[in-house]
């Protein structure tokens, strides 16, 4: 059993956290739906299902479509698409987790696999945001894991120059880019590389047997959407469209952190440049990096792999930091990767506090720590999760009315309300339909969105004749209905 252990501990421990997961979620009725991106996954998800069961066209969405193919095709095993989405990230963590143990393994020759599994379970498993997006209904996880496998077979390729590790590398470099376009910044040093390499040894066959997974992973966005990567085909002429989406980047936004977007103004308290390096040092990701920066050394450097994956980092930071933005989910890709980056000054610390005796203390509070940061971080999704599920309840109350709102339409449609739902944000009201209910958060939308069509909607719709308070519900939403019968 000890040998056993010894050899295939990482697959144990990642088999280990996948059952506490799953019972963890089933223990909560925790379904993993957060946010409206992870709604529109399982919208599409759905539209796809039924697309190779019906031949419904399944429409277009503005993400990527790899997270939500992959789930459409598991449904014809699994038929419960919110159970089949929530594992898929819980299935890319685990794997994940196996993957950023090899690649340290790999990458520093580390013989102490204990101590490796340690650094992994408390700082990676117990990650807050890591472990918030391991149960969430949402592509990070999986793009993550996807830029994990790329890293490791880049390395492995140029400790081992196997041909399989190319065609690996080159396969979950391409599935990363299609579950989250940003993936391309992440892993395009990588596999440049790694192309460099693979032409001075070339060989014909292990490169047709990467041309053919590639235009298999390529295929199904080319037949659904004419779309090649980053690119749409209209009329046979290539057209961007995923870069397109993105035209706030800028140079000026590393050095701003106030915003005017479509989701409102937005008010941040750090520079952007500032906020993109927060995966090395924040609570939601790893308290303890102030501390392993202090333990770097100069001698680190020395490894070619992290001189390149500390560029992949900061170029991967630059890029964010262009946008008209900030969201701490977006750190999450490139996470692991300054784990990695971590682990000589963390070998370092763990020497110094063997030395001293205090090691296993350390560890004790160390997890402590973690678990209370994991414990709150994941508290927020899920009430806001709880609160999705409260409005549907509260309109479900409602049969047959209309429902304007903003934000929380996703939710309503994909728990499978039958009333009509309009989303103020989409175009400027100039009526309102007779009976129909209205949920919002007043004190959003006449702050944040004031100038924006919510805001403005919100305005026209109180101008209006009086309409009454039916019920406050969670997180400052109120539900409301018109007054009468008359058309406004």
């Amino acid at each position: 059993m000890r040998l056993f252990m010894a050899k295939y501990q990482q697959y144990v421990i990642a088999c280990a956290a996948f059952g506490l997961l799953s019972l963890f979620v089933y223990l909560l009725h925790f379904n993993g739906l957060y946010g409206q991106d992870g709604y529109e996954y399982l919208r599409y998800c759905n539209a796809l299902h039924g697309y190779f069961q019906k031949g419904i066209n399944p429409g277009d969405m503005f993400f990527p479509m790899f997270y939500s193919m992959a789930g459409s095709l598991i449904c014809f095993v699994f038929p419960s698409p919110m159970l089949v989405m929530q594992g898929i990230s819980i299935v890319a963590f685990c794997i994940g987790m196996v993957y950023i143990q090899k690649a340290i393994q790999l990458m520093f020759n580390e013989d102490n696999k204990m101590l490796v599994s340690i650094y992994i379970v408390v700082f990676f498993i117990l990650s807050p945001y890591v472990f918030r997006f391991s149960v969430l209904v949402m592509s990070d996880m999986l793009a993550m894991m996807f830029c994990l496998a790329t890293l490791f077979h880049a390395v492995s390729y140029f400790k081992s120059r196997a041909n399989k590790d190319f065609v690996f590398c080159i396969m979950f470099s391409l599935a990363a880019i299609l579950t989250r376009t940003p993936c391309a910044i992440v892993v395009s040093i990588p596999v440049f590389l790694v192309c460099i390499r693979f032409i001075k040894q070339f060989d014909l066959v292990t490169f047709l047997i990467a041309l053919a997974t590639a235009a298999i992973l390529l295929a199904p966005d080319y037949l659904l959407r004419h779309r090649v990567l980053f690119f749409e085909l209209v009329h046979q002429r290539p057209r961007l469209v995923y870069l397109r989406n993105y035209p706030s980047w800028s140079v000026l936004n590393l050095f701003m952190h106030e915003f005017m977007t479509n989701d409102g103004h937005l008010t941040f308290r750090q520079w952007n440049i500032f906020q993109v390096f927060f995966n090395f040092i924040h609570p939601g990701y790893l308290f303890a990096g102030i501390v392993f920066v202090m333990f770097i050394r100069k001698v680190d450097f020395s490894s070619l792999w992290f001189k390149i994956i500390s560029v992949v980092v900061l170029v991967y930071a630059i890029f964010l930091a262009g946008f008209n933005s900030q969201n701490m989910r977006y750190l999450l890709i490139d996470f692991p990767w300054i784990l990695i980056l971590f682990y000589p000054a963390f070998k370092r610390i763990a020497a110094f506090l063997v030395q001293k005796k205090i090691a296993f203390v350390c560890l004790l509070l160390t997890v402590a720590v973690q678990l209370i940061f994991t414990g709150y971080s994941f508290a927020t999704v899920y009430r806001y999760n709880k609160a999705d599920r409260e409005f549907v309840g509260a309109i479900k109350s409602y049969p047959g009315r209309t429902v304007y709102c903003f934000g929380p339409d996703g939710a309503l449609k994909a728990y499978g309300l039958p009333n009509k739902i309009i989303n103020i944000s989409d175009y400027k009201l100039d009526h309102v339909e007779p009976n129909s209910l209205i949920l919002v958060n007043p004190v959003s939308l006449g702050s944040q969105f004031s100038g924006t069509n919510p805001g403005i909607n919100w305005k026209f719709i109180q101008k209006q004749k009086t309409f009454r308070p039916l019920e406050k519900l969670a997180d400052g939403w109120e539900l409301y209905e018109t007054n009468d019968d008359k058309a406004w």
